[in-house]
């Protein structure tokens, strides 16, 4: 997953949430499992955070400190699983990231040996690979 961020000017109005819903949608379209990534702790640096990363994190999940990111994150319904050390070089988080996941409570289990050409699911496989080459990503078949 790629990060997103949106102009300082137009914070606010709902544009990351609908880039998030969109992420949600496509991996219920995909039947995927979920979403994994990291993000980086960017109030981590301010001097009110005099705790280890792992605490900030907690403190943001419980509300009781607000972080652009993190609290985004819950809000939007990921979850918090642990903290990434050293996930990037940067003077914000102070090189942390969160490790947050979104479950697709939608998923559809699907016996593989069901799929064929014909199947919904493999127009679907298509469409997203046309989609994400449009895109410019180059899409390689896995071995």
């Amino acid at each position: 997953m790629e990060q997103i961020s949106t102009h300082p000017k137009v914070r606010h109005e709902g544009i990351g949430t609908m880039l998030y819903d969109a992420r949600k949608k496509i991996v219920k379209t995909l039947n995927l499992r979920q979403i994994v990534s990291g993000a980086r702790l960017f109030y981590y640096c301010e001097p009110s955070s005099k705790s280890s990363p792992l605490e900030f994190a907690e403190k943001v999940i419980n509300g009781e400190i607000h972080d652009p990111v993190l609290s985004f994150d819950v809000e939007n319904g990921f979850k918090f699983i642990e903290i990434l050390p050293n996930y990037l070089e940067d003077v914000r988080s102070l090189n942390n990231a969160s490790f947050r996941e979104w479950s697709n409570q939608n998923i559809i289990k699907i016996d593989s040996e069901s799929i064929s050409l014909s199947s919904p699911y493999h127009a679907i496989d298509s469409a997203a690979r046309q989609f994400l080459q449009g895109l410019g990503y180059q899409i390689f078949p896995v071995a």
